[in-house]
């Protein structure tokens, strides 16, 4: 069973905020690198306004705290970031559309149930974060335009996701921490948990 739990937390973290973050700023730097001056802001608002989503969502949620019969307490933010991030590299690296909402499929099923075997969340949280992943990739491959690289781009910036994913995956952001202690003790307050059940 131990080295179950250990192929589900090692899945469950190419989700994690401190893996995630540095491909999306990497590739976008990348991008801005490559004279893909567009691409590069397309693919930062679109990623960055899907995190941002994301972290509403939670505030609201997880404001009051776990109430009684609540299929929804914390939208999966591991599953968000994972499909939105890899469903787009998968896309810079291809430009096939069709391709990449395979790849966000792929992932969401598979970090979905990485979070939902460790306990982490429910099947509708991870639900909605892989929707809204499947989502940004899709807003992102239609916003962004198609560009020629070099053989040699194209490799710097496989070899640039792996190299992050390599050293930083094991790491776990504090982010799902600091957001509950904002949502409770800052959010909770102005919505003065009138929802609660």
């Amino acid at each position: 069973m131990s080295v179950l739990l250990r192929v589900l937390g090692f899945l469950s973290d190419l989700g994690d905020q401190d893996v995630t973050f540095p491909i999306i700023l990497g590739v976008g730097l990348a991008l801005l690198f490559l004279g893909q001056v567009r691409n590069a802001l397309v693919w930062l608002a679109v990623l960055g306004c899907g995190l941002l989503t994301m972290l509403v969502l939670k505030l609201d949620l997880e404001a009051c705290g776990d109430r009684v019969g609540q299929a929804v307490y914390s939208p999966s933010g591991h599953t968000f970031a994972a499909t939105a991030v890899y469903g787009a590299v998968v896309f810079v690296l291809t430009w096939r559309r069709g391709w990449a909402l395979v790849a966000a499929v792929l992932v969401a099923l598979v970090i979905g149930w990485s979070r939902v075997a460790l306990g982490c969340h429910t099947v509708p949280e991870v639900v909605i974060g892989g929707t809204l992943g499947v989502l940004a990739v899709w807003v992102l491959a239609v916003g962004m335009r198609p560009m020629r690289v070099s053989v040699r781009a194209w490799w710097g910036l496989v070899a640039g996701v792996c190299l992050v994913m390599v050293l930083l995956h094991g790491y776990r952001s504090p982010a799902e921490r600091i957001i509950q202690e904002v949502a409770h003790r800052d959010i909770a307050p102005w919505l003065r948990c009138s929802r609660q059940a």
